[in-house]
């Protein structure tokens, strides 16, 4: 790490400050030397030069470093003895700045990164808590549910505790467990609420079952794709004309998909919006996956939608409106039932070969010409609501 602002100097016109004196009953004027401390624009600034360090390892010595505010992360085969390491020192002091040798930790398979324990064996890296975290925010859970009273200052702290933790989980499962809570702390409410209590026994069981982010060296599993769009116009007594449609594309074969019609009894139980494309795209690919699931048991999967909203919702598996959420965190939880490691990706519309099958439908021509075969779908309530195949 960098003593950040510390190493920063300034033009002396904007280094100025003025302090009152107690004594001398008057303002004092001082030149600051650096960046101050805690001041927004200054970390803004900062930001900057460690862009510069990242950006230059990068492309000068081509080195995989990622850097957080003043922290900095660097990947190195064994087999390099610790030459990448040597190499980054030597390009911060390059570069006129100075490392925190208190806090450097040399090239190890374990290293502790922003709060988290960060994993290295010869197949995978994984991300976890740091040792007794997990522990320790189950004891803080259990406390806060058996008093039942709500101290906002020790609640909040909870929720950032519990965000930061569920980052580490595969498709930040979790974080769209915490909606109830962060509305008890925005209100006068004193008592814990059953709907904050039922969120926080969830994130208390989650926890326990430890489903930390891992992502593989060497095994490369089987990629699979899926593309999907959506159309959806508002139509006569609140009835929207909605059609969606997915493709899979495997390794081997042609590829295929379907187009689907959702039930309108579905709109009812959203949140009232005067559109719902958002959230019509995000269960796109949720359907996908849930039509076939054993298509993408231990796999890596890309999915491709043209909705930047819900592909920002699928990256950080959560949302501010508790529907979207729901969706976004479903979509995750089902890919790491199956085991399966996700990439998300924005696709233009005009470049989506899905937009004819939300249109159009089967029929759709754009498709047909591809050699993609598309079918309709419909939903079967005996299968609680999965999508099967009717064609």
């Amino acid at each position: 790490p960098l003593r950040r602002q510390r190493q920063m100097c300034i033009r002396d016109r904007f280094s100025v400050i003025a302090v009152w004196s107690p004594h001398a009953k008057q303002w004092t004027f001082w030149q600051l030397l650096a960046m101050p401390f805690g001041l927004g624009s200054a970390v803004n600034e900062f930001n900057r030069v460690s862009a510069l360090i990242v950006g230059l390892a990068r492309c000068w010595l081509a080195l995989p470093l990622l850097g957080y505010y003043d922290d900095f992360w660097l990947v190195e085969l064994a087999k390099w003895n610790h030459s990448a390491d040597a190499s980054f020192q030597w390009l911060v002091a390059y570069t006129g700045f100075i490392l925190d040798k208190a806090k450097h930790q040399g090239p190890a398979s374990l290293v502790n990164f922003l709060g988290s324990k960060l994993l290295v064996d010869e197949g995978h890296i994984s991300i976890q808590p740091k040792e007794g975290r997990v522990e320790a925010l189950q004891k803080e859970i259990d406390a806060i549910r058996k008093a039942r009273k709500v101290e906002k200052g020790a609640l909040a702290s909870l929720r950032g505790k519990l965000l930061h933790a569920c980052s580490a989980m595969h498709g930040r499962l979790g974080q769209c467990m915490l909606a109830a809570i962060g509305d008890l702390i925005q209100s006068d409410e004193k008592t814990l609420s059953d709907e904050a209590d039922i969120e926080l026994s969830a994130l208390r069981a989650l926890l326990g079952a430890a489903p930390w982010r891992s992502v593989p060296l060497r095994w490369q599993p089987e990629k699979v794709a899926i593309i999907s769009d959506a159309s959806w116009e508002p139509g006569p007594l609140s009835a929207p004309a909605c059609l969606l449609c997915w493709i899979i594309i495997q390794p081997t074969g042609a590829p295929w998909g379907f187009s689907i019609q959702p039930p309108q009894d579905l709109w009812p139980c959203c949140e009232p919006r005067e559109t719902q494309i958002t959230l019509a795209e995000l269960v796109c690919p949720l359907l996908a996956l849930l039509s076939k699931p054993e298509l993408f048991r231990h796999r890596a999967v890309t999915s491709f939608v043209d909705n930047q909203a819900s592909l920002a919702i699928l990256v950080h598996g959560k949302s501010t409106a508790w529907d979207l959420s729901l969706l976004g965190a479903a979509a995750n939880m089902l890919l790491a039932e199956l085991r399966s490691t996700a990439w998300f990706e924005w696709v233009a519309s005009a470049s989506n070969i899905a937009d004819g099958g939300s249109r159009i439908g089967p029929d759709d021509p754009t498709a047909a010409a591809v050699g993609i075969m598309l079918a309709w779908a419909d939903f079967d309530s005996r299968d609680k609501g999965a999508p099967v195949i009717t064609a």
